[in-house]
């Protein structure tokens, strides 16, 4: 079948949706293969009396970054808002529900990936993806309450655990960040006390 004609069946069909609202995992595929994807990342913040301003990262259990230190968020689903796909996120990978710091239209930064091989180097102003072209509006946030059970995503892999750090324990090491987010921890610590108050 020529791929105009399978664009057109597709256009078609009603059941290229999972029940979350997404492309079924081969759409999805051939989707981030042509298109960015956008994506929707939190990082949450603290007051702590003993270490001061603090910002909790994941300890992911899934993919390239394994074991590494990460934000909590990703993919917006069609007709989801950027909000909606935030607190969604935060639901489903660590329990928790969230306050915005900021309108959702006032990101902290925006971030950029594209797919690399493992070891080798994005171009300038990217940072490495495995799989696909992302860009990724990255907001600060507070917990509103307490952190639930870990990582319905995935199979309850995603989140292997969680760490707080304030700008005199996050880690130096760019490579104990999954995605080069270390910038994004370092961005939102440093803006905390104009957040927080």
């Amino acid at each position: 079948m020529p791929t105009t004609e399978l664009a057109n069946e597709l256009l078609n069909r009603t059941d290229i949706n999972d029940s979350r609202g997404g492309l079924i995992t081969p759409l999805f595929r051939l989707v981030e293969k042509v298109m960015p994807i956008m994506c929707t990342d939190g990082i949450a913040l603290r007051w702590n009396e003993e270490d001061g301003y603090q910002v909790l990262a994941i300890v992911r259990g899934t993919g390239r970054y394994r074991g590494k230190f990460c934000s909590l968020g990703g993919r917006i689903l069609r007709n989801e808002s950027v909000e909606q796909a935030l607190r969604r996120h935060w639901k489903t990978g660590l329990g928790a529900e969230i306050k915005f710091l900021r309108p959702w239209y006032e990101p902290i930064r925006i971030g950029q990936w594209v797919p690399v091989a493992e070891g080798e180097e994005p171009p300038p102003d990217f940072g490495p993806e495995s799989t696909k072209h992302a860009l990724c509006a990255y907001h600060a946030i507070t917990l509103d309450g307490v952190i639930g059970q870990f990582g319905q995503n995935h199979a309850g892999q995603e989140v292997m655990g969680v760490r707080w750090f304030s700008l005199d324990t996050l880690p130096e090491d760019e490579n104990a960040f999954g995605y080069g987010q270390r910038q994004f921890f370092k961005i939102c610590l440093e803006a905390a006390p104009s957040l927080l108050g």
